[in-house]
């Protein structure tokens, strides 16, 4: 695999530097789709995470005990953007969302209170518009899905809906290795998991926005998805070697079905007033329910692999998050050049987590209370922010913010005893300094620290009754510390360097192994803190006037620290990504895209992530007289996107590794896509708010 991904990248970029026409834009493809906008921090590990996540995972099969501490972060599981190649996206697996801390502007997105879309008061064109899009793919499993987009607009009302319907049938698998010294011998332990989920899913955005009067606008929004899961033929094998000698492997079968919805409301109120000023109130309610079934059956076989013996039980799993949130926002233009936002918002968010596993015993189910596991987080989150953006010069700006944040966390078990009663209060201050030396070249400085707060996937309790158990209700938030300066010159080269320091940063899978009695079990952990300096370099070259290559470079060294056990462990690497995209607009209206990336070994807690790239392929026909769009993709070509963890720490008997593939390589889809109406028409941004961090964080 190197080789090839080393012979590919060396053609690309000597033809590019042959053909002498290397140009930078201000937004290239590359980050747009790879790492988000060239003005945000390339190259951060916690960038990557989740990123790659929505690449190589079609879906994920459920809040499933295995599966859900193996992936970074957790996301709406069956969505799909079908665009003309699927992006692949490098990626570092670590917990800190650094994108969002290096928003540094002194809008709304810069202290995350928000995020309302302000309504255009003043339409100009009027009547119905939407789209319609349709595909179908294969990999190891057939796939399918829908999309109808509808807007509507009055001189008074716009309405809008989007439906999305797609059946997603795919294959994991999971290589799972550990090695101690157990009863005086040392002990290898290996787990493999083959499953294929089915899973059927229905997502709904709709709203509407309604002109009071001509400056005053009231919004509503109702957005959610159902998703219903079936794994009915998943096999587990767990094989050991004690010392030299091979003891009877076990053979898990397990079964699964799970339902996981997820719904939120939002209101919102937005006037201007007749001297530059604005405000904006928010009301929002989300629900989201998760419901697991899994029945295991465990088989003891001798070497012929012969089932000598049966073992059911079940694991049932019941997650309900219930937030409300609130926000009001004012905006003051001083004159063209200065501006002045500020705001408060708050959210009560309160989660249930209940696990029950079960086991066959005597003719009956019988609960293991051992195993079984509830409790109840009760958490009020304040807020208030100050920002100010004013333009020193036509070639000068200079932003800054101040948010202040407090939250109270309260923690019941099931018979109501307090576990964990915590206040925090926390001051987010931001700045951002920027310089056009000249039409082509500019300069941009920034500071920002930024907050983040677990997901609720990482709190809840859930269990693998043969050795993993995981949901650390005690994690922390995080906070990061981010420095940056982008440099730009004629156009042509753009470098960015920075460094960021996190504190309790959270990683999403710790595992630990238990040396008296071989059993493993992971869960969510905060780290102390992790150092990371990157350097990226983005550029565009057009080797000819129908083929673009765009591509960027990154560069990172890190290092990072965590009390395992009692121990203090560090690990610490310098590391590399390439990233490139072909653009080629060939004749008759067919363009064609190949994207692929390579990175170097990289750190996952205080372990490795081994070397690993990917490429994909797309060609698109644009058919004649508006008749729609005709895209054929193909992912993950040369079957390189599995993950391989590696974490050896002799001082603390930990040697384990894990090798994941989310999703199966080689996926093939062919999409048809269209618009319709009066295309003048432009589709009403998804309105969000207050609302969206909670959001985010009830569906990692």
């Amino acid at each position: 695999m190197k080789k090839i991904f080393t012979l590919y990248f060396l053609f690309i970029v000597g033809v590019q530097f042959a053909s002498g026409q290397i140009i930078t834009s201000g937004k290239s493809f590359l980050s747009s789709n790879f790492t988000g906008s060239l003005e945000k921090v390339a190259g951060q590990p916690s960038i990557g995470a989740k990123q790659t996540e929505r690449n190589t995972m079609d879906t994920l099969s459920s809040r499933n005990p295995v599966f859900s501490t193996l992936v970074a972060t957790r996301h709406n599981p069956a969505v799909e953007r079908v665009s003309l190649v699927p992006v692949i996206r490098h990626i570092t697996i670590t917990p800190i969302l650094l994108s969002q801390a290096y928003n540094l502007s002194a809008g709304i997105r810069a202290v995350d209170h928000t995020g309302l879309d302000v309504p255009q008061m003043n339409y100009t064109a009027y009547g119905t518009s939407g789209s319609v899009s349709f595909s179908a793919g294969y990999g190891a499993q057939k796939k399918s899905s829908a999309n109808l987009q509808l807007t509507h607009r009055t001189r008074k009302i716009t309405l809008y809906a989007d439906y999305l319907f797609m059946i997603n049938h795919f294959r994991q698998t999971f290589i799972n290795y550990r090695k101690v010294d157990y009863q005086g011998l040392t002990t290898q332990t290996w787990d493999s998991i083959v499953r294929n989920p089915l899973v059927y899913h229905h997502a709904l955005n709709t709203g509407m926005e309604y002109r009071l009067s001509q400056r005053t606008s009231l919004n509503a929004s109702l957005s959610g998805f159902s998703n219903a899961v079936t794994v009915n033929d998943e096999n587990i094998r767990t094989n050991m070697m004690q010392g030299d000698q091979a003891t009877t492997p076990v053979l898990l079968t397990h079964l699964e079905k799970n339902q996981w919805s997820h719904w939120r409301g939002v209101v919102s109120l937005h006037h201007q007033f007749a001297k530059e000023q604005e405000l904006n109130a928010e009301l929002g309610y989300l629900y989201s329910q998760a419901n697991d079934l899994h029945h295991f059956v465990q088989n003891n076989s001798n070497s012929s692999d012969t089932p000598s013996g049966t073992n059911p039980f079940a694991v049932d799993r019941k997650i309900p998050i219930q937030v409300a949130m609130s926000s009001v926002n004012y905006t003051k233009h001083f004159s063209k050049q200065s501006k002045l936002e500020a705001g408060i918002k708050g959210s009560v968010a309160n989660l249930e987590s209940q696990v029950v596993l079960n086991r066959f015993k005597q003719d009956q189910w019988q609960r293991d209370s051992t195993a079984s596991y509830q409790m109840n987080r009760l958490e009020y989150i304040g807020a208030a922010y100050l920002a100010i953006s004013h333009q020193l010069n036509a070639k000068t700006k200079l932003n800054t913010s101040l948010r202040w944040e407090y939250s109270h966390t309260q923690i019941h078990n099931a018979q109501n005893k307090e576990l964990v009663q915590r206040r925090s209060g926390i001051l987010l201050p931001s700045l951002s300094f920027s310089r056009e030396f000249s039409q082509a070249s500019s300069l941009q400085l920034s500071y920002a620290r930024s907050l983040h707060r677990p997901a609720y996937n990482f709190l809840a309790a859930y269990i693998f009754p043969t050795d993993a158990f995981s949901g650390n209700m005690n994690l922390r938030p995080s906070t990061v510390d981010a420095l940056a300066a982008t440099f730009q010159v004629k156009e042509k080269y753009q470098v960015m360097l920075g460094y960021t320091y996190s504190k309790n940063p959270i990683l999403p899978l710790q595992f630990h192994v238990n040396s008296q009695t071989n059993q493993q079990y992971a869960q969510a952990e905060n780290l102390k803190d992790i150092q990371h300096y990157y350097l990226t370099f983005s550029f565009q070259s057009n080797i000819a006037p129908w083929w673009q290559v765009q591509n960027k470079i990154v560069g990172n060294w890190q290092r990072n620290r965590t009390v395992y056990e009692g121990t203090p462990l560090q690990a610490q690497k310098t590391y590399g990504n390439i990233q490139i995209a072909n653009i080629l607009r060939l004749p008759h209206d067919y363009s064609a895209e190949i994207t692929g990336f390579y990175q170097t070994m990289s750190l996952y807690g205080v372990g490795y992530m081994k070397a690993f790239g990917g490429l994909n392929i797309g060609v698109q026909k644009k058919l004649r007289n508006n008749q729609g769009l005709l895209k054929l993709t193909a992912d993950d070509i040369l079957g390189t996107m599995g993950i391989r963890v590696v974490n050896h720490q002799p001082a603390v008997q930990l040697n384990h590794a894990i090798q994941a593939r989310f999703v199966e390589p080689r996926i093939f889809r062919l999409t048809y896509s269209r618009t319709f109406g009066n295309l003048q028409v432009k589709r009403v941004s998804h309105l969000s708010g207050t609302c969206e961090e909670e959001a985010n964080r009830a569906t990692k």
